[in-house]
């Protein structure tokens, strides 16, 4: 594999431990977390991008302002990190009508492209400076609602073309099931994302199978397309150590490119990414920490 798409992963699992933490709300007591986690939120934002600010603290459980802030300022640091004459000042990040994030300003960092996604213990980013990313993230476990993998395979029934629901169906095993319906959903996902397509998109329009070699074929409205490039992490659960927690996968679309791209036969494990330099991991304080020493410089 290339290095021109690179992953970050930030461990937000001692957020994610509590059950339940309203930041704000009528009848809640402030805790002394919440004050640090507005300070944090005032100092990489409020005098940078006020809009950005008031939509992290739109959410009102603590992991998920935790995740919406990780997330949003992942971008910053890595627009820094890869331009050593750019201050964090400088940075002005806007989105197309579709929701997909560019730099608006400076002009030396706009040829970067990159997308974020949170789920469970971890907020994810992919980017590149070769064409566009959508990335998705989601602990591989059946959500609380669902009794088996069967009926969560009926549940995502409608987002799902006809081969696709029997490919599911064929999988045999709870286990199998449930990861088949993982890769679907986040490549799913993964792939509208890096359209830029909204929330309103028909899945039933990508079709995401396994061909005869075992690769990941796409199809778009029925046409077969090899111009999109899949990339598949498995992550570990957090380092919170909760017993409950699952693993997580993260599905990366990278394209169009130029010519075919070989499918993935496989997720490829945390650890072997990390040797191979394009997967970059940290907890929440390691990674805040990076950031201030990024947004001072």
């Amino acid at each position: 594999m290339t290095h021109d798409v690179y992953i970050w992963a930030v461990d937000v699992s001692r957020w994610n431990a509590v059950a339940y933490s309203r930041v704000e709300g009528k009848n809640t007591q402030r805790l002394p977390w919440m004050d640090a986690l507005d300070e944090e939120i005032a100092f990489f934002l409020d005098a940078y991008d006020t809009k950005a600010a008031a939509k992290v603290r739109r959410y009102l459980r603590g992991v998920d302002r935790i995740r919406a802030l990780v997330a949003t300022v992942m971008a910053r640091v890595m627009l820094m990190e890869n331009d050593p004459t750019c201050a964090w000042k400088d940075i002005e990040i806007t989105t197309t009508p579709g929701g997909r994030p560019y730099v608006k300003q400076p002009a030396t960092v706009q040829h970067w492209d990159w997308n974020a996604s949170h789920d469970g213990d971890w907020v994810v980013m992919a980017y590149t400076k070769e064409g566009r990313v959508g990335a998705d993230v989601m602990e591989v476990g059946l959500p609380s609602f669902e009794k088996s993998s069967r009926t969560f395979c009926e549940t995502l029934k409608q987002s799902m073309t006809s081969a696709e629901y029997e490919w599911i169906l064929e999988s045999g095993s709870e286990d199998l099931m449930l990861s088949r319906l993982m890769d679907l959903w986040t490549y799913k996902e993964a792939f509208t994302k890096n359209i830029g397509a909204g929330l309103g998109f028909d899945f039933r329009r990508v079709q995401v199978l396994r061909d005869a070699n075992d690769d990941m074929a796409l199809s778009i409205d029925g046409q077969r397309n090899d111009r999109y490039r899949f990339i598949q992490v498995d992550l570990p659960h957090g380092q919170a150590q909760r017993s409950h927690t699952n693993h997580s996968r993260i599905a990366v679309v990278h394209g169009p490119l130029p010519a075919p791209y070989p499918g993935q036969h496989a997720p490829v494990p945390c650890t072997e990414a990390q040797q191979q330099g394009w997967l970059r991991t940290w907890t929440v304080d390691e990674f805040l920490d990076y950031a201030h020493t990024q947004h001072q410089r």
